[in-house]
């Protein structure tokens, strides 16, 4: 599976992204890395903060057995993106890290969730240069692109980005407590 999209109000996508985090996780834990959550963005545009939810609602659990960057209180972003991941880069060996991002799609992929193996490019649906992140992604497709310059003030509801929020904390706190 390169890449795989699943809708948040689809029966399955809980146990789509478990098995998905769960498959990568161990195979990274027979490496013996370091399991990164790196939640990118900021929580000054609702459309953006998944990454920041879903960092504040993972760290603020007991016995997390990976290591979680990026929160509402301290976010992942693109003015600290370089320094953060070099200060990991240089505390930890051997990395693994899933990136959680939201991003602008097609309109016909709002609502879904993109699971893929390799890196998320932190801000290209808003035309930013911003070295990627991760060696698999989780990505919220909140708005479509076609008007990225609009994005960071169009209206959006808090209710649509919890969700996404909820249902990836929720997988993640899952593998967790398999691990």
């Amino acid at each position: 599976m390169e890449e795989k999209y699943i809708h948040i109000d689809d029966l399955n996508v809980h146990a789509a992204i478990t098995m998905f985090l769960l498959k990568n996780i161990k195979e990274a834990m027979k490496l013996e890395k370091d399991i990164f959550i790196c939640a990118y963005a900021i929580d000054k545009n609702i459309g953006d903060s998944v990454g920041p939810l879903v960092g504040y609602k993972i760290r603020n659990m007991n016995q997390n057995k990976m290591i979680v960057c990026g929160s509402l209180e301290n976010t992942f972003q693109a003015l600290n993106i370089e320094t953060v991941h070099n200060t990991i880069s240089n505390s930890f060996d051997n990395l693994y890290i899933i990136a959680i991002d939201a991003c602008l799609g097609d309109y016909r992929d709002i609502g879904k969730i993109l699971l893929k193996y390799g890196s998320v490019r932190p801000g290209a649906g808003v035309n930013k240069k911003i070295p990627p992140v991760g060696d698999i992604s989780i990505k919220a497709i909140v708005d479509d692109s076609d008007d990225y310059e609009f994005f960071p003030h169009k209206p959006m509801r808090l209710n649509f980005i919890m969700r996404f929020a909820d249902i990836i904390s929720e997988a993640i706190l899952k593998v967790n407590s398999i691990i």
